[in-house]
């Protein structure tokens, strides 16, 4: 029996399983503030993602899918939004802004999502899948417990991010998915922390590599067991691939429509020697920070070297590391998450430095 609007859903699943789901429409407003915060910063834009009301789902199962309700006149949505913490749950405490958000989903009658077949499959599954994922991740029963929120909207998944291998893990699951939608989204729930924070890396090189370890890995083999490969939509192949005119016309309009328009890196520019985003000063820049960025400010024609880099934050070139440039660029873009503004926009270009794109 389905709960009532409001209500919150949980399955009885066997005490085995490290797997539950729980949906209510609170849930799905913490999806929506997600989203939200992806369209603010820019993330989705910069990715090749395309934000569109649920019934372009009939034309494309690689868009992110956003209601068509009145944020605008909530007060100071796309300002509030940027304060969510997309990498855990809940992503934002803010509770005057989630009851909003409530107000309007149930107003637009949001049902739980119809999943019956999926959870029947993942329970199969799971036991196999998760400990070939264990085993390939050389992770020793580390997988404590895994939360799925099915969704009306979003990304096929997003996921927290495990800084302890010991930790529960959450995904946000939209409706139409599939087991190893599942399996993509508990990967990169565990390897998130590894290849961006500490190994540098960019969000289209996770994706490939989890793309890889799900499709053509021994874990990819796991899950054919129980369902085709032909159900798996790499997310490395939206990213990669020329969106259509058509759609990405009708998503330009959405989103202005939304109160949100595309601007991409030129955004950035100076006043003085401040770096500004969008008019808004980006803050808590140390002054190396600060002077990179406007370094690739004043150059968004050209690649920024490594060596122009190093020149800001060593002293001499005997100090030089192209690592802790890396590191050096990660922490920029992880400052500039905070203000709201996508890392993203901090390209690398293989053996020669970054560029804002």
């Amino acid at each position: 029996m389905r709960p009532a609007i409001g209500g919150t859903y949980q399955n009885d699943v066997d005490k085995n399983m490290k797997t539950r789901w729980e949906w209510s429409v609170e849930t799905e407003a913490q999806r929506l503030i997600f989203i939200a915060r992806n369209i603010a910063t820019g993330f989705y834009e910069r990715n090749s993602f395309l934000v569109l009301p649920p019934k372009y789902l009939k034309k494309s199962s690689e868009i992110i899918v956003f209601p068509e309700i009145e944020v605008g006149k909530i007060d100071k949505f796309w300002t509030r939004v940027k304060s969510a913490k997309i990498d855990r749950y809940p992503v934002s405490n803010d509770r005057e802004l989630i009851e909003l958000i409530v107000k309007y989903l149930t107003g637009d009658k949001i049902r739980e999502p119809e999943i019956d077949n999926l959870k029947i499959q993942w329970e199969r599954a799971e036991k196999d899948v998760l400990k070939e994922i264990e085993r390939i991740l050389t992770i020793t029963s580390s997988i404590q417990a895994i939360i799925i929120h099915p969704s009306n909207f979003g990304a096929s998944v997003s996921y927290n991010v495990v800084k302890n291998t010991s930790a529960d893990i959450q995904l946000f699951l939209r409706f139409d998915q599939n087991i190893h939608t599942i399996a993509e989204g508990v990967i990169s729930s565990l390897l998130h922390d590894n290849l961006i924070v500490r190994m540098g890396g960019t969000f289209k090189e996770k994706e490939f590599l989890i793309d890889w370890l799900v499709g053509e890995s021994s874990i990819g083999e796991i899950l054919r067991k129980f369902e085709p490969r032909s159900k798996f939509i790499p997310t490395s192949r939206t990213i990669s691939k020329k969106q259509t005119s058509e759609l990405s016309e009708v998503s330009s309009t959405f989103l202005q429509k939304l109160g949100r328009s595309r601007v991409g890196a030129a955004g950035f520019s100076l006043k003085g020697k401040n770096p500004y985003y969008c008019s808004e000063p980006l803050r808590n820049l140390n002054w190396q920070e600060k002077r990179a960025l406007c370094l690739m400010i004043e150059n968004k024609d050209r690649v920024v070297e490594f060596d122009e880099i190093g020149q800001i934050i060593y002293k001499n070139d005997a100090e030089f590391s192209l690592w802790a440039v890396a590191k050096f660029i990660q922490r920029l873009r992880e400052k500039l998450e905070a203000n709201g503004v996508s890392g993203d926009y901090i390209q690398t270009v293989r053996r020669r430095g970054y560029t804002l794109r």
